[in-house]
């Protein structure tokens, strides 16, 4: 009688399945604004402030009043003060954010190597937290208050160049323009840009657009860095992207406190606490990550989101 795989082997010396020895990680999104130079201003910790929650300041400096004709030259006319214009806009209120993962130690003594490990819990730690990081950004520039687009209909270059003009009108500087966009809105307008004719058509930006890109980055196209989000947020059937200029975002962080005490090994990276607790009762290890950001939006005017069908 031959030996086959699927007789007195597979019943006795082998098994009829196992696992691959490598472990993968499935397909998401790890492309985070956080790792984008200028498209959020860090505004510094709340660490000694004797608050959460902080405002940022602004008065019309930078030349705003313009000097005036004094209407003679005779030396006598008396000047008049011009008061300062000021405002407290953009707050940003700094809160807990966080993660868990536990693993029992027969779990982990039978891994192989490269396998589910609390130290390697701890490491993907970094990775959530830029997650939630451009979440609380997706948040923010849905709450713009000039949009472009029209809602359940397809983005289309037009609502692209709307979006450059409505923050030319806004006087904004193009030192550093952004745009947010979800992969369904990079498609669309994709496929917008396939019908454009002319000096659109014809620019090298159009063509490398074209082209299939990975998660972030996509191209700078007429001054504006496009960056492609799955975190962009979806609201009455519609994507809530936008476009703006560097200033627009903020964010504020709490540094902690290394603990004091305890059996609990802690590794801080800046705002974001890592922390191993195992429980001898349980045999079990809490791998616990701690991180303290608020982000909002800082100044409306450096903002305009783009809506359009999900």
């Amino acid at each position: 009688m031959p030996i086959t795989n699927a007789g007195v082997l597979e019943t006795d010396l082998r098994s009829a399945s196992r696992l691959d020895a490598a472990l993968r990680v499935s397909l998401v999104d790890t492309a985070s604004i956080r790792n984008v130079p200028g498209a959020i201003q860090f505004l510094g910790t709340i660490n000694g402030a004797l608050t959460d929650t902080l405002s940022e300041r602004y008065w019309n400096g930078a030349g705003a009043d313009a000097f005036a004709g004094s209407g003679g030259n005779d030396g006598v006319t008396a000047v008049t003060a011009t008061a300062l214009t000021t405002t407290a806009v953009g707050t940003v209120v700094v809160a807990r954010q966080q993660l868990m993962r536990q693993i029992g130690d027969m779990a982990w003594a039978t891994g192989t190597a490269g396998d589910i490990s609390p130290e390697g819990l701890a490491a993907d730690m970094v990775g959530s937290y830029n997650r939630r990081f451009t979440d609380l950004w997706a948040t923010a520039i849905a709450t713009a208050s000039t949009n472009v687009g029209t809602t359940t209909v397809d983005m289309s270059h037009d609502d692209f160049v709307d979006a450059i003009y409505t923050l030319q009108v806004a006087d904004n500087p193009n030192d550093q323009v952004f745009a947010g966009l979800a992969p369904r809105q990079v498609s669309d307008w994709q496929e917008s840009l396939r019908a454009e004719q002319g000096a659109i058509g014809y620019l090298p930006a159009t063509a490398d657009l074209m082209k299939i890109k990975g998660q972030g980055f996509q191209a700078n196209y007429l001054g504006v860095d496009v960056f492609r989000f799955s975190h962009v947020t979806t609201a009455g059937g519609n994507r809530e992207g936008g476009m703006w200029t560097a200033g627009a975002f903020g964010f504020r962080v709490m540094i902690p406190n290394m603990p004091m005490g305890g059996t609990n090994v802690a590794i801080r990276m800046d705002e974001l606490m890592v922390e191993f607790d195992r429980s001898a009762a349980t045999t079990i290890t809490d791998i616990v990550g701690n991180a303290w950001v608020g982000l909002g939006v800082i100044e409306q005017s450096r903002l305009v989101g783009i809506v359009t069908d999900a």
